[in-house]
This record gives C-alpha cells, structure tokens and sequence, in this order.
C-alpha cells in the first residue's frame, strides 16, 4: 500500500514540481529558493507525511556536491528516493536521458545509489533490501503483454493532464512498430475525437528506459 501511494505522490510532485517550490518556500521561509531541488524534496517529504508514509529527509552528497533526498519505510524495509535526480534529463551513469524519467533513483537501495550518493547520516535508516522496489512491483516490463499494461495505465487522462511521453523500463528491446501500432489504437479507442501520432524512443546502450512520444490534436469535423 505504501509503494503506491509513494507512486501517487511521486507522480504528483513531478506534475506541479514549481508549484511545490513555491508551497515550501512560502510555508517554512527557505531562504535558498534557487536551490530549487531541495524544495522539490522538501514537499515530496510534507506530502508523504500527509499520506501517513514514514520517511526521511537524508542529508549528503550526490556526484560530491550537497544535496538531499528521502528516505521512505514500504513494507517494513526502508528504501532512498531522490526525485530531483529521477527528474527528466536525469544522469544514468554514462547517458543522459532527456525527456525520460528514468526511475533509478526510485525506492533502491544504498549499493544501487553508492556510486552517486554519499555521506548519509549514521542515523538515517539503512537500506539494505537488495532488489529496486519499483521493478519488484511489475513496473519494469519483461514482455510484450507487459508493455501494452503499462501503456494502458499511463494512457488513462492522458489528454486531461496533456501529456506528451509514456516512459516504460523494458528487460528486453521492444519491437517499434508493434509499440507505436498499439499505443495509436488504443489511444484512438479512448480519445476518439482525437489522432495521433506515436514515436517509440530508444535508450542509449546501457539503459532500460524507453520513451513513447504521442503527438495527437482534435480530429477536424
């Protein structure tokens, strides 16, 4: 339970990212606001307080530089959680993904972030869990079945929200055209008043992130 309301809240602090500035900046009189992704976890942090989720505001380093992420309790087991980092054009090792969130700083453990992210407090809880909770949650795709799932969910208010991408973590390479056919399809089936276009976006080596970009306009009467 606690995952998906960290997902809702995830999801929702990255929709209204400068209005979270703007909220934590006026409600507790931070004087840095141009250091505006700590108020970004500064409100993620607030919000998951309101949805009765434990966590952490955990202070160190990321890439050496001062920095601040959470550190959230799911099922017993405590997991960091750095949305600044996650946030579109994130690093991921090597690569920079623009207009892809990539979710590697999502609900991981300490080994999974220790080439990035240092110096976290003795007295922060450790996390020690082995395995990323977001792929153990069946949000990373292993087949085709699975693909189509996830576009369905992230397809839903699609329009309503007037998003743009469908990011979606593969374990194999999608087929582009079976993906792009199927997002066209469906999306027509929910939106009939509209069409469109979708364009599958390939990672760079060594990324499992893909991005389904959906240009769509009302249909002409």
């Amino acid at each position: 339970v606690n995952h998906a309301r960290i997902v809702q809240v995830y999801r929702f602090v990255f929709r209204t990212k400068w209005l979270m500035v703007f909220f934590v900046t006026t409600t507790h009189r931070i004087i840095n606001i141009i250091e505006d992704g700590k108020c970004i976890i500064k409100a993620f942090k607030l919000l998951l307080n309101r949805a009765g989720i434990i966590s952490h505001l955990t202070y160190g380093k990321v890439r050496g530089v001062d920095s601040v992420w959470c550190t959230v309790l799911i099922n017993d087991k405590y997991y960091n959680t750095d949305l600044y980092e996650d946030d579109l054009g994130t690093q991921y090792g090597d690569n920079k993904l623009h207009g892809v969130i990539t979710h590697a700083f999502m609900n991981v453990s300490d080994d999974a972030i220790s080439s990035t992210h240092t110096g976290k407090s003795e007295l922060i809880p450790k996390c020690t869990d082995g395995e990323t909770y977001y792929y153990l949650k069946g949000l990373i795709s292993t087949n085709a079945n699975m693909t189509e799932k996830l576009i369905d969910e992230q397809l839903i208010n699609f329009v309503k929200y007037k998003k743009q991408c469908i990011e979606v973590f593969c374990d194999y390479t999608p087929n582009s055209s079976d993906v792009e056919n199927y997002v066209y399809r469906h999306f027509e089936l929910l939106y009939p008043e509209y069409e469109c276009t979708a364009t599958l976006i390939h990672p760079k080596e060594g990324v499992n992130a893909y991005s389904v970009h959906v240009d769509y306009s009302l249909k002409d009467k």
